[in-house]
Order: structure tokens, then C-alpha cells, then sequence
């Protein structure tokens, strides 16, 4: 039986992201990537692809630890306002389970670990696929024009991650 509870995270994520955050963590990625492709497919940037991809390798290895240190502090931490974030209910359910602040909090970080590792493995491999394959130069820019998207989207969602841990960690209910 092949292992797919993995796809959990992100339909959970998906269930529980409103609107605001689509577009940004969505909408504003893809119009910069698409800025990225135009100026690549115009020739007005030239870029070394391999470059890239060995930065993007060591900024996600980054985002891991930290999407993992997150979760860990969070699961073990107690705060006063950790607590309250696992009494605080929310609108949101997932099959009659309703969610509270930390779940939902727990949900993003999770979903930003599992795109982490998604994009390195994507770009860990992706050498071995250019040489493997002749790509032309506009499949590169295509694969590459993508690649900015995932990773943009998942540098989004890292800020508004930390946004909502900074948030739930200071807040004060006086």
C-alpha cells in the first residue's frame, strides 16, 4: 500500500488559508515570477541556473531548521500564551475536529516544512535533470520561472509564520 498521509498537510492548509492569505502567499509570488520569466524569455537578465539552485539549496536547509525549531518549541513550550492558543476555538474544522490558534499555527508551520523539503529535493535533483535532459533554453526559464514561484510562496509563508509566532508569543490579554 503506498504511504499518502503525507498529502494531508496540504489539504489542511489549503482548508484553512483564507483569501488575504492566497494572495499573498499566491498572487504576489506568481506576478513576481512572472516578471522573473519575462525578463529571462526578453533576454533583458541573464542568469546562471546552477548558481541558483545551489543558493536556493542552502536557504531552504536554513528554513528546515528553523520551520523544525518552530515546531518544536511550540509542541513543548509553557508559555502562558502557548496555552491559550490551545484553548482559544476557532471557525475552522478538519472532519469534526474544530481547530484552535495552535493547530492552525501548527498546520502552516508543518505545510512550510513540507514545501522546505519539496524544493530541495526539487533542486537537488534538478542538475542531474538538465544534463540527463536537453532542455531548451525556454524550458529552463519555464522550470526555473517555477521554481521562483514555490520558493517566493514559501519564503511568504515564512514571514507570515513568523508574523503569527511573534504575534501569539507577545500578545497580551490585560
Amino acid at each position: 500500500m503506498l504511504y499518502l498521509d503525507f498529502i494531508l498537510i496540504p489539504i489542511d492548509y489549503i482548508r484553512t488559508s483564507k483569501l488575504r492569505v492566497f494572495i499573498f502567499e499566491w498572487i504576489i509570488p506568481s506576478i513576481i515570477c512572472f516578471l522573473i520569466y519575462l525578463s529571462l524569455y526578453k533576454g533583458a537578465v541573464a542568469y546562471n541556473f546552477e548558481d541558483y539552485i545551489n543558493k536556493i539549496i542552502s536557504l531552504e536547509g536554513i528554513l528546515v531548521g528553523f520551520s523544525i525549531t518552530s515546531i518544536t518549541f511550540l509542541t513543548t513550550a509553557s508559555n502562558r500564551n502557548v496555552e491559550l492558543l490551545k484553548t482559544h476555538k476557532t471557525k475552522y474544522k478538519i472532519g469534526l475536529k474544530e481547530l484552535n490558534l495552535m493547530d492552525l499555527i501548527l498546520i502552516n508551520f508543518s505545510f512550510s516544512l513540507f514545501t522546505e523539503i519539496l524544493i530541495l529535493v526539487v533542486n537537488l535533483t534538478a542538475p542531474i535533470l538538465m544534463i540527463g535532459f536537453n532542455l531548451s533554453f525556454h524550458s529552463k526559464i519555464v522550470l526555473f520561472s517555477i521554481n521562483v514561484l514555490f520558493v517566493l510562496h514559501n519564503l511568504f509563508l515564512n514571514i507570515r509564520n513568523l508574523v503569527d509566532l511573534y504575534l501569539a508569543l507577545l500578545k497580551d490579554d490585560k
